[in-house]
């Protein structure tokens, strides 16, 4: 996954955001206008599970209560 930055193609257009994907999928994003997109900066990115505080709270209960006989 990355972390890319994009710009549209077309001079007359100024738009600028930011998305996270697979760079095949990037590469392939229009704009609005439908001019092509093109990667200003790149930057790697790490998917992982995020989760609430409750949810950490009820794991953590989890992995502490002792397992049934």
């Amino acid at each position: 996954m990355y972390l890319v930055e994009l710009v549209c193609g077309d001079v007359d257009c100024a738009e600028s955001v930011e998305q996270v994907g697979d760079l095949a999928r990037l590469l392939a994003e229009l704009c609005d206008c439908g001019c092509t997109l093109q990667i200003i900066s790149v930057s790697a990115v790490e998917v992982c599970e995020i989760r609430t505080p409750l949810e950490r709270a009820r794991a953590r209960r989890a992995s502490s209560l002792p397992l049934a006989a």
